[in-house]
């Protein structure tokens, strides 16, 4: 049985925090790239305990693939629907994400520590995009009520 390290669930509480502050002070542009990214996150969890864990790497690595791809596509449709900056970085950083599974699946190379490293410092940096873009929608709604009064 799988036992997650406490990097792994701090990463996941990190963003499920950021999650919950875009669908908290976001607007609708941050709302759906956090239910887009947050159903990535999520269907890829169930997967990975549907699988158990076995460490069969090609199956993984085709399963992030998928859901990296199409999360990117579904970025850009959003990205297309609200014209936001920090949506077409998100959607590029889930570009990047699908170009190191699809090296790793088409080199079969195994995950590596590299692997690893890079996929968390995306995952890290998508996240922060996200929280950024929500609070500069926040202060940009905060001051226009400021100066509105």
């Amino acid at each position: 049985m799988y036992t997650p390290s406490l990097f792994f669930i701090s990463l996941n509480a990190f963003a499920l925090s950021v999650w919950a502050f875009a669908f908290w002070r976001g607007s609708g542009a941050e709302r759906w790239a956090a239910a887009v990214v947050s159903g990535n996150q999520i269907a890829f969890l169930v997967f990975a305990y549907v699988v158990e864990w076995t460490g069969v790497a090609q199956t993984n690595l085709f399963a992030q693939l998928f859901l990296d791809g199409a999360t990117a596509i579904a970025l850009l449709l959003i990205l297309l629907r609200f014209g936001r900056p920090w949506l077409g970085l998100i959607m590029l950083l889930y570009a990047a994400q699908f170009a190191l599974q699809s090296v790793y699946l088409v080199g079969q190379i195994k995950k590596n520590n590299w692997h690893v490293h890079i996929n968390n410092l995306n995952f890290i940096a998508i996240h922060i995009t996200l929280a950024v873009g929500t609070a500069q929608h926040w202060l940009r709604l905060r001051r226009a009520k400021l100066a509105a009064k």
